[in-house]
């Protein structure tokens, strides 16, 4: 767009791909799991432009209501990076009950499984390959209003969209999801699958 907005390139000249795209029969579609607990599920490096202090701080009075939801992390913590997190910092999170951290996973799947909604809350990505991995495995997701995460979601179709750096409008979403039908919920991950196929299987994107 950017090339097209300068006359660098010309139509019919150059082509929008959907990012990398996602493998839809790897990441295959996964029943919702039962609502005894609700599982929100956040992947992705531990860094505060992740918004990781805004998921603690709306999952802290969330879960002050809300005793049985769980708030899963799973990711690397990078060390020497600009928007490092403390790990005394995280540990507390930890300790507090905040978060259940599971490490870093090279694959993902069988924590999207266990998830209701997948969470990214994020300042700026590019179009998250976790997120389409979400969708593709029929999660809902809750994301930032921001370029490379609001792509993924059309509200109250298959997710909602937080203002970014607002742990209160997080907690808004937050709390929309836990007091969201089941069977809505459920048609909500489905519709995820729907769009992660249509939109970003990784086999039209290739053929493009």
């Amino acid at each position: 767009l950017l090339f097209k907005k300068y006359k660098i390139l010309k139509d019919p000249q150059g082509m929008l791909l959907a990012g990398a795209g996602v493998n839809t029969s790897f990441y295959s579609a996964a029943p919702m799991p039962a609502f005894n607990r609700f599982v929100f599920l956040f992947l992705g490096r531990i860094l505060s432009d992740k918004g990781i202090r805004e998921l603690a701080e709306a999952a802290h009075y969330v879960r002050r209501t809300h005793p049985q939801v769980e708030f899963w992390i799973a990711g690397i913590q990078p060390e020497n990076h600009p928007a490092e997190i403390d790990k005394v910092e995280f540990q507390r999170w930890i300790d507090l009950g905040i978060f259940k951290y599971w490490g870093w996973r090279t694959d993902v799947r069988s924590l999207i499984e266990q998830a209701h909604v997948v969470v990214l809350p994020s300042y700026r990505e590019g179009l998250s390959s976790t997120l389409l991995e979400a969708m593709s495995m029929s999660r809902p997701l809750i994301v930032t209003d921001v370029p490379g995460c609001r792509e993924t979601v059309q509200v109250g179709y298959n997710g909602w969209l937080a203002k970014v750096k607002d742990a209160h409008d997080l907690e808004r979403c937050l709390l929309e999801a836990i007091q969201t039908p089941p069977e809505v919920l459920n048609q909500m991950g489905k519709n995820s699958r729907e769009k992660a196929v249509q939109e970003f299987n990784i086999e039209q994107i290739t053929i493009k």
